[in-house]
């Protein structure tokens, strides 16, 4: 008798195909950048992939970043 569970339904929803790219990836690829990895967030990023047959490491706005200019960037100010 428990009403019926609010969210995605199918593995094609947006809370994977958009969430997954440029926020699990984001995160992996900041990560990454200062040398740390977090792995059970690439866990989950395998997982869908492997679920949903698509690549959703994949971001083109991570390749745009000047991951070791990053830091400095951050505290002087982008485009400035």
């Amino acid at each position: 008798g428990r009403a019926a569970v609010l969210g995605p339904a199918t593995l094609d929803s947006r809370y994977i195909t958009e969430d997954v790219p440029y926020g699990l990836a984001f995160y992996l690829a900041v990560a990454a950048a200062r040398g740390n990895t977090l792995p059970l967030t690439q866990s989950v990023v395998t997982a869908l992939e492997a679920c949903c047959g698509l690549d959703l490491s994949h971001n083109p706005l991570l390749t745009a970043i000047d991951w070791p200019g990053l830091p400095q960037a951050l505290v002087s100010g982008i485009g400035r």
